[in-house]
């Protein structure tokens, strides 16, 4: 899988992913026991392959006019949450984003700006 061969090659890894999992340790409401299940399981997996969530704040990362929840995360492992930075979410009410998901930005440290 992708995260065993970071680790065997020694590579940072930055992955986006719609989880649809609930779970507070990244600021999502339990909304069912199905979605809290695949978040606790989730949680586990992320703690025994030492993978970070980069989410900061609860401004939801879904939003479908009728219900609001965090869903989305950043995962990184240890070379990859050092490339992180200044991680959000933007809400976008507007015409620019015609997904239920918010845009999620951040800031690949490791890039350096040519002046």
């Amino acid at each position: 899988d992708l995260v065993n061969h970071a680790k065997t090659h020694k590579l940072a890894l930055i992955a986006g992913s719609d989880v649809n999992a609930h779970n507070t340790a990244w600021n999502s409401r339990i909304c069912d026991k199905q979605g809290s299940d695949r978040g606790d399981k989730l949680l586990e997996y992320l703690v025994e392959n030492n993978l970070f969530i980069e989410n900061r704040g609860s401004t939801p990362t879904f939003d479908n006019g009728r219900w609001t929840n965090v869903i989305d995360l950043t995962i990184t492992n240890q070379a990859g949450h050092e490339l992180v930075d200044n991680w959000k979410v933007t809400e976008m009410g507007d015409d620019r984003n015609s997904s239920d998901h918010n845009f999620i930005t951040f800031c690949d440290s490791a890039l350096i700006p040519l002046l």
